[in-house]
Parts: structure tokens; C-alpha cells; sequence
């Protein structure tokens, strides 16, 4: 029945909540036997209003009175969904291709994160020099992590053990200074083309991911979209870079779609379909590393064309590749996607030497003021002029600006993130500390998000809508034709 009411396919629910619902009939025959799977006769009413919805179920008299889709279910735990028709319905999702997919970075508070490292020192300051009976309310207990907890996350290397926050107040100076000794702000993946800092301790985040963290070097990358949930417009997907990503780095929900390029440090082991990469190598007359096939991954999904073809198809979670069987076409999306990667990182993978971001048409022809945050930001779609603050941008298109991931407006949430209210509901006081000046170089960043926007849809979607139809007509692989992942493929690392 439908009735989502907070995803980027929303419709009218039934009752008055945002939750979807369904009516479940189970039967057990008693002579059934246990290991085999049971049949599904599904019906999808999802479409339509809440009287129309209560007036189809009004109607029913008997099962038979209901027009069901019988599913064929591949294995037990699979979601009873439709798997669709035709080619989609034979092409492999992503996980096939990249086994491992592993929910991102759950800090339960947002304070530890922010646009610059300044914001965070000061947020660090005003913590540990608050009143002790304030500190515990700044900092946002749950029921993982409290100003007393101590302990060690994942083998204790890349995020090593500190003592307890309340040794804040501890009387011996040196327990007090080093519990009051600001942690290390890393670079850190956040959301889409919004790469900000995080206080990186194990004592403000209760999910920190030891494992993620333990395999990310220089050659690390992450291809993160949604996969539980339907996708809408815009990018099916983006790569981060600098860091392990944020559980909700797509569009700011629907986490558990994070796929690793490499399962170690030393990018020697990759997050690939045992023997898949041997069979591309082999059909195509030459060499098909894991580098290449996520780029190619890219290519499809880093662009609104892929969102836009399958629009009907991706009503249903987890997006199907079309992967192509030629040789041209893959390498085509392949390097293609090795730009869009660069794109999405804002540089940080996937350059050639001297390769730069792009200086694109926007142009910021007044600054935003220094003196103080800005607290407004507004667009004219007509004049193309965007407005953050005193500040004046020109050559804005509507498309930048409305530029998405699956609902979430990159381009609009980036401002926001840098203005002076807070964006939603704010947890702790302390994220009421805001970059204080938009700096040279923030203001430069926001051009660049802009740019980016802009070569993504300017350039590489209309590429990318040819190169979707000529990889169709030219023939993609079948699921059935391709390795199965193994057992110890799905799962994460034992480092």
C-alpha cells in the first residue's frame, strides 16, 4: 500500500504516518517441506490516494478478487519485491560486482563534525572549559558512548584509546590535560561533494567503523548510494575519498550502500567478484583492474542520465549495471567515470598528473562578508543569481542548482551547512558554533562545488545519455553469466 513519506518517492499512506504499510497473509502447509522456499503472490498498490487505496481494499471480497504477481524468491532473507522485467531484470546489482557493502560512519552526534578545523577547535574549547554540570548535556550521551567511557576501537591503531571525558575535572593535572587535549580533526567525507573535518576519538562516536578506518590509505576510494531504498533524480551515486565515508554520505539517509574499491591498506586486495575480473580481461582482448570497473561503476551511476533512463525501474531498491560486453564501450565509461570519481572527490582520487578541478562560468562577483556568518541564502532562477548572505554569485543555472542526490539538493545543503542557523534540529549547543568568516578559501570551495555541478551535467550527463543507449543496443552482460561472489567476499575484512 504504499505511504512513504520521508524517502525521495514519497506517496499517501493509509493511516497518519510517514512509515510505508502492508498486508501480510501468511499460509503454512502442514506438510511443507522446511528448506524449501515458500511461493509469494504479491500486488502493488502502492500508486494513488489514501480514499482511492481504502477504496480498492473496500472492494475486495476474496484473494481472487486481487490482480497478483507471482515472485520467484532466489534465496531465503531476499526482499519480496518484483525484480522487474526485460534486460533490467537480468543485469547484475551492485553487489554483485563489489561484494562487500558496509554502512558508513554513525557518530549519533553532530557536533564532532564540521566545515573547517577551526569551527571544531572552537567547539573543543567550549566543551572542556564548560561547567561540569553543562558538559554532559553539550556533549550528547547515548546509550554506547557517556563522559565515562574509556575503551579501545577496533585494534586500537588508527584511533587509539583515551581516558574518559570526565577526567576533565580529574585533580591530577596530567590525567586533566590529557583528557582535555583536543583529538585529531581528519578530513572526512560527510555528504555528497561536501567534504568537512571530524574530531576523530573513539569517545565521540559510538560506530566509528574500526574496519573501515584500518584499510583506508592513499588508493582508497567509495562508491556510496542507497541500495534498501528506491532511488529518485539526479546521481545515483558518488565516490568519496578522503576518509571513510558518513553513514548517510549519499543523501543524508538510507546508509548501507558504502562499497570499498579495496578490502586492505596496500590496495592489493580488491573489493571485486572473485574471477570477475579475469572474465572482463579475457572477453575484452585486455588488461581489466579493479580501479577500472569502479570507475566504470561511476560512470553509470555519477550522473543524473542513469536516474533519468530508469526512472520506472528504480520505483524498486537496488540498481541494476548495465555492463557493457564490448571492449569500447567499457573503457569509454570507464575513463569517463575515472573523471566523474575525480569530480565527486573533489580531487582527492582517481587524477592524472597536472589533471585540476574545473573553473567553470559561475562567478562570484560580490564576497560573502567576513565580519559575520551569514544567515541567508536565496536564488533567482530567471537572473541566475544566487545570493549567500551580502555575498553575490552570477551564472548560476537552475540545474546547478537543483543538482541531486536522490532528493538531497547537493549545491543548497552544502550553503546551508555553512550558514547560521543550524540546518534541522540541533542536538547540542555546541553546534550552534558556526564558521565565524567565510574566508578566502571557503568562499573559493563554494565555487568549486558549483563548477563541479556544473562539468558533471554540462559535460558527462549528455555522454553519458549516448553512452547508456549505445551500451544497450551493443549488448550488456547477464547475471547468470557472471562469478557468483563467495561467502567470505560479503563479509568484511579479518585484519
Amino acid at each position: 500500500l504504499g505511504g512513504e513519506g520521508r524517502g525521495a518517492r514519497t506517496s499517501e499512506n493509509v493511516f497518519d504516518i510517514q512509515t510505508p504499510v502492508a498486508i501480510t497473509m501468511c499460509v503454512r502447509d502442514a506438510g511443507a517441506k522446511r528448506k524449501r522456499l515458500a511461493r509469494v503472490h504479491y500486488a502493488d498498490w502502492s500508486d494513488g490516494t489514501r480514499a482511492e487505496k481504502l477504496a480498492r481494499l473496500a472492494a475486495v471480497r476474496q484473494l481472487g478478487d486481487v490482480e497478483w504477481e507471482t515472485l520467484t524468491l532466489p534465496e531465503s532473507g531476499s526482499q519480496i519485491i518484483p525484480e522487474g522485467v526485460g534486460d533490467w531484470a537480468a543485469w547484475p546489482t551492485i553487489e554483485r560486482l563489489m561484494p562487500w557493502a558496509y554502512s558508513g560512519v554513525q557518530l549519533k552526534r553532530t557536533w564532532p563534525v564540521a566545515p573547517s578545523e577551526a569551527v571544531l577547535a572552537d567547539r573543543w574549547d567550549e566543551f572542556v572549559h564548560s561547567a561540569a554540570a553543562n558538559r554532559r548535556a553539550l556533549f550528547v550521551p547515548t546509550r554506547d558512548r557517556d563522559l565515562d567511557w574509556s575503551g579501545k576501537v577496533g585494534k586500537g591503531v588508527c584511533i587509539p584509546p583515551r581516558c574518559p571525558l570526565l577526567d576533565v575535572e580529574h585533580p591530577d593535572p596530567a590525567r586533566r590535560s590529557e583528557a582535555s587535549r583536543q583529538p585529531t580533526a581528519v578530513p572526512f567525507a560527510y555528504r555528497s561533494l561536501d567534504h568537512e573535518y571530524l574530531l576523530l576519538d573513539g569517545r565521540l562516536g559510538d560506530y566509528l567503523k574500526p574496519v573501515l578506518w584500518e584499510i583506508h590509505g592513499d588508493a582508497q576510494a567509495y562508491l556510496c548510494t542507497i541500495v534498501k531504498h528506491p532511488l529518485q533524480g539526479g546521481v545515483a551515486a558518488v565516490v568519496a575519498g578522503p576518509s571513510p565515508p558518513d553513514m548517510d554520505v549519499f543523501c543524508n539517509r538510507g546508509h548501507a550502500g558504502n562499497f570499498p574499491l579495496w578490502r586492505d591498506i596496500d590496495a592489493t586486495v580488491p573489493n571485486v567478484t572473485p574471477g570477475l575480473l579475469d572474465l572482463l580481461t579475457k572477453t575484452y582482448g585486455q588488461p581489466v583492474d579493479a580501479p577500472a570497473l569502479f570507475c566504470y561503476l561511476a560512470g553509470i551511476l555519477g550522473t543524473p542520465a542513469y536516474t533519468a533512463r530508469y526512472d520506472e525501474q528504480l520505483k524498486r531498491p537496488n540498481p541494476r549495471i548495465p555492463l557493457a560486453k564490448t571492449a569500447g564501450e567499457f573503457f569509454e565509461v570507464a575513463e569517463r567515470g575515472r573523471r566523474i570519481a575525480f569530480l565527486h572527490s573533489r580531487g582527492a582520487r582517481f587524477g592524472s598528473s597536472g589533471e585540476t578541478l574545473p573553473a567553470g562560468r559561475a562567478q562570484l562577483v560580490t564576497p560573502v562578508e567576513t565580519s559575520t556568518t551569514p544567515a541567508t541564502m536565496t536564488y533567482d532562477a530567471s537572473s541566475g543569481i544566487l545570493h549567500v548572505g551580502a555575498g553575490v554569485v552570477e551564472g548560476v543555472s537552475p540545474e546547478v542548482w537543483e543538482f541531486e542526490a536522490s532528493g538531497f539538493k547537493i549545491v543548497q545543503e552544502w550553503i546551508r551547512r555553512r550558514l547560521a542557523p543550524i540546518p534541522g534540529k540541533a542536538r547540542s549547543e555546541l553546534d550552534a558554533i558556526r564558521p565565524i568568516v567565510w574566508d578566502a578559501t571557503m568562499q573559493q570551495d563554494l565555487l568549486r562545488t558549483i563548477w563541479i555541478a556544473e562539468e558533471l551535467i554540462e559535460q558527462h550527463q549528455p555522454a553519458m545519455v549516448e553512452l547508456l543507449e549505445r551500451i544497450e543496443a551493443n549488448g550488456t552482460w547477464n547475471v547468470d553469466d557472471l562469478p557468483e561472489p563467495t561467502e567470505a567476499s560479503t563479509k568484511a575484512p579479518k585484519l
